[in-house]
């Protein structure tokens, strides 16, 4: 993923990440203890490699020996934690660590219905530990995270739940796997993997996790083949033997058809292996002479209407295993948000990704019509044999049960002989599709929508891309020919795309455009107007800029806009853009200025020009307002988009100034460029990589935005630029000059928009 976990413990309704209060009153004290030490101060800084804290450490003498009101149990549980996650000397930064402990018990505890008794005992004894710890801070002490400095190499596990605690507020996924790490190394009497820090590392490095989402991971099935990411693999081994351990009556849920195919959605979405997601091939796929066999193999024993035939089609088409596919429900649409089925009426499956879509927005009206389901249209063909079937077979409640008298093919066996060392298994068949569009030049996106393989782009793309209906079927029109399949059935009038439905039509954008462009125009002051009229219009002219702007460079909603004025449109062939920030992003990347967006630049800066030089007549003195306009025509280092009150001072302009609808029937999210540009650049023939780069997208695997060699900037640019100088024509309007009309030629205006 491309960003690290933020490290939060509940979804909440507003679509933001909760805090949960006990976690809250947890970490209170460690905030309340930083203040009070420093007399007030703010609190000090969580970074592990900070700077030395200026209080005397609580571990330069030993811990247990400063606790001299602990119990003999307490002092028992402090020696045993710090012998299991191999503590540092003198075991600094204890308090940090056991609230990291506490914080990830309870959400255990909550889990599990009937918790051992071991469980709360050793709840209690962390809590005591902390109190303790907590009185000897309130007198004297304080925690210094530099005592970790250098230690990571030796002690992974101690720095890196010193690391959680430091932060105060983690994310559920974390939590839980570093007290079941502790949980079980309780059990087993023996120290915690050395792997465990890098595991929660990877952890860190994914989006975070909606309660549904992480309680999928923890209780449902998944397969060996699902992901390669080690993390997930080592928390649902570790809940397994809590939950065995300590679970006491607690029954694992028995495992639905559905709750496996959504396991298997998810893990798709996970997988993000830097290798898989360049396109390079592993053991784990069919090689391109072993899937050319498999395809005319699984094309003759759908003519032949058999089980295996499709079982082949599915997993090619979702991405689901062969033995979960099998049972692949039949039902009719619509149905419940979540839930896979075959529609056999229609000829149609429909695999649902809202278990792998975090928090969707809502549709807007006057968007792209798209929901979060992959609607996969079958070949005529198999749709005849089908609905055939069901009539012969009416009580059929999935897919086996249309085939009574076959058996499902076994995930290890092969699809046909081979004299091969690795063998061409059903198992290996799982997102060879992907693979073998991709090195036919398939975009990345369509790749993963006709295989299933989510794991090939990043998790935000669901977010922004759509894909309509028409788009996605001529895509499984030109694979069924490939393949030997024959046509697909026929698209349904009210067929609907996958993806965001956030995703404005073409005509909604140029529509608004107009309005603004008109807005803008209608005020318009003459040569004796007032400071007042320039105010407004200034304004006005500023939304529509910062609207192009913001379309064509992708930018993100915000409150202020940070492009800089001091862009020199004139020789930059590029803008640096840092406008999402967390602890582990790439900082300002290069998105291109086509002579468009260079354009706008120019006009918006001679317009700033003549607007000082109109306001120092009229106020007959330099106003705030005049001075920053005037700061934004010698380019200095400012935001270049500013709007003015009547108080003659300068405000930031954030999205929803532009965003809000002027036009009766459509609505526009706040981040609408980024949805416009990542759907209309793949339209122009931009290849994924350049999409994700120019959308500041950054996934491993990924071709790098800005190499070291200055020729790839160079290259990316080149590239990237002629598409957005397309889409400018295509969306927007001409460019129109501001106060200052005639300062530039009227021909460099027109060559901007050719």
């Amino acid at each position: 993923m491309d960003t690290r976990l933020s490290f939060m413990l509940a979804q909440g309704p507003s679509g933001r990440v909760a805090r949960d209060s006990s976690i809250r009153q947890l970490y209170a004290g460690l905030t309340h203890i930083r203040v009070a030490l420093s007399g007030g101060a703010k609190p000090m800084n969580t970074e592990l490699h900070s700077r030395p804290s200026p209080f005397r450490d609580i571990t330069s003498s030993s811990t247990a020996g400063l606790i001299t009101t602990a119990s003999e149990s307490t002092n028992s549980f402090q020696e045993r934690l710090a012998t299991y996650l191999k503590a540092v000397d003198k075991a600094p930064c204890s308090l940090e660590v056991v609230c990291t402990l506490i914080a990830g018990l309870q959400l255990v505890m909550v889990r599990l219905k009937d918790p051992d008794p071991r469980i709360h005992a050793l709840m209690r004894d962390a809590q005591g530990f902390r109190d303790s710890l907590v009185g000897t801070f309130e007198s004297t002490y304080g925690s210094s995270p530099s005592r970790l400095d250098g230690k990571k190499s030796k002690h992974p596990a101690w720095v890196a739940f010193a690391s959680l605690g430091f932060s105060d507020c983690t994310n559920e996924a974390v939590l839980v796997l570093a007290a079941c790490a502790v949980l079980r190394a309780f059990h087993l009497k023996k120290p915690v993997s050395e792997s465990l820090a890098k595991d929660l590392v990877q952890l860190n490095s994914f989006d975070p996790f909606s309660k549904a989402q992480l309680d999928h991971l923890l209780w449902e099935d998944v397969q060996e083949g699902d992901t390669s990411v080690n993390w997930l693999y080592t928390l649902r081994r570790y809940w397994r033997e809590v939950v065995r351990e300590y679970g006491g009556k607690t029954p694992v849920p028995p495992q639905t058809a559905t709750e496996r195919i959504r396991s298997q959605v998810l893990c798709s979405a996970l997988n993000t292996k830097a290798s898989h997601i360049a396109g390079a091939l592993d053991h784990r796929l069919l090689p391109q002479s072993q899937f050319q066999l498999a395809a005319k193999v699984i094309a003759g024993e759908l003519k032949q209407d058999t089980l295996k035939g499709m079982v082949g089609l599915v997993v090619l088409r979702t991405g689901l295993s062969a033995e979960v596919a099998p049972s692949l429900e039949l039902g009719l649409a619509p149905r419940p948000e979540g839930l896979s089925y075959i529609d056999v009426a229609r000829g149609v499956i429909e695999l649902d990704l809202s278990i792998a879509v975090n928090q969707a927005g809502k549709a807007l009206p006057g968007c792209i019509p798209s929901i979060h389901r992959i609607q996969i249209r079958l070949p005529l063909d198999v749709h005849k044999n089908l609905l055939a079937r069901l009539r012969r077979y009416p009580h059929a409640k999935n897919l086996s049960e249309l085939y009574p008298d076959e058996r499902a093919p076994d995930p290890e066996g092969s699809i046909f002989p081979s004299p091969d060392e690795l063998k061409p298994t059903w198992s290996r068949l799982r997102y060879t599709l992907a693979l073998h569009l991709r090195l036919k030049g398939v975009n990345k996106l369509h790749a993963a929508l006709l295989s299933g393989d989510l794991g090939i782009i990043p998790r935000s793309k669901l977010h922004y891309a759509v894909v309509s209906a028409t788009e996605f079927h001529e895509l499984e029109q030109s694979l069924y020919a490939e393949l030997g399949l024959g046509a697909a059935v026929e698209l349904a009038p009210d067929a609907q795309g996958v993806g965001s439905r956030l995703v404005p039509n073409a005509q909604n954008v140029q529509l608004h455009d107009a309005a603004l462009g008109a807005q803008a125009e209608s005020c318009r002051p003459s040569k004796n107007a007032n400071a007042k009229s320039v105010r407004k219009f200034h304004n006005a002219y500023t939304r529509l800029c910062a609207w192009r702007l913001s379309i064509l460079l992708a930018l993100r909603e915000t409150r202020h806009i940070e492009l800089p004025a001091c862009i020199d449109a004139d020789n930059d062939g590029w803008v640096a853009i840092h406008d999402k920030y967390t602890t582990q992003d790439r900082g300002h990347q290069p998105v291109p200025l086509c002579a468009y967006v260079a354009m706008i630049i120019l006009l918006y800066k001679a317009h700033c020009q003549a607007t000082a030089e109109r306001m120092y007549k009229l106020m007959g003195r330099n106003t705030p307002f005049g001075n920053a306009c005037m700061a934004v025509a010698n380019s200095d280092n400012q935001r270049l988009l500013m709007l003015v009150n009547d108080n003659d001072d300068v405000d930031p302009i954030g999205s929803g100034e532009f965003t809000v609808s002027l036009i009766p029937g459509f609505e526009l999210a706040p981040d609408v460029g980024r949805k416009v540009m990542e759907n209309h650049l793949r339209h122009q023939g931009v290849s994924s990589s350049d999409i994700d780069a120019f959308l500041r997208h950054f996934t491993e695997g990924q071709e790098p935005a800005s190499g070291f060699s200055p020729n790839v900037l160079t290259t990316y640019v080149r590239r990237t630029s002629s598409a957005q100088q397309r889409i400018a024509k295509q969306l927007l309007g001409p460019p129109i000059a501001g106060l200052s009309q005639g300062d530039i030629r009227k021909s460099d205006i027109e060559k901007a928009y050719a």
